[in-house]
């Protein structure tokens, strides 16, 4: 049963809150972690910039991917969100399971 991280950034906890609660009540994933501000910088229309990001970690069976970045999209604030896929290679079989349990097939 392989299961996939996906690493989103948000400009705030309360979107990285709001963006986790739905995909949790929606059994996208099965959890979610909100890691603190950190400093990203980055190229946007042609000019260097910095802000404030939290990173959210989600995990999740490993399933359509296109719909669950469809619906991250949805519910993302930005224009071009960072939505990256991490598949692992080696996992806790019983985590694995657990999140299995804990969310659906899509």
């Amino acid at each position: 049963m392989p299961m996939s991280l996906l690493y989103v950034t948000v400009p705030n906890s309360e979107a990285g809150e709001k963006i986790a609660n739905e995909l949790l009540q929606e059994k996208w994933i099965a959890c979610a972690n909100l890691m603190p501000a950190h400093k990203s910088f980055f190229r946007w229309e042609g000019e260097i910039q910095g802000s404030e990001e939290h990173v959210l970690i989600l995990k999740t069976r490993r399933l359509d991917r296109p719909a669950l970045t469809e619906r991250i999209k949805d519910l993302h604030p930005y224009e071009c969100p960072c939505i990256l896929t991490i598949d692992p290679i080696h996992t806790n079989p019983e985590f694995v399971d657990w999140i299995y349990k804990n969310t659906e097939e899509i």
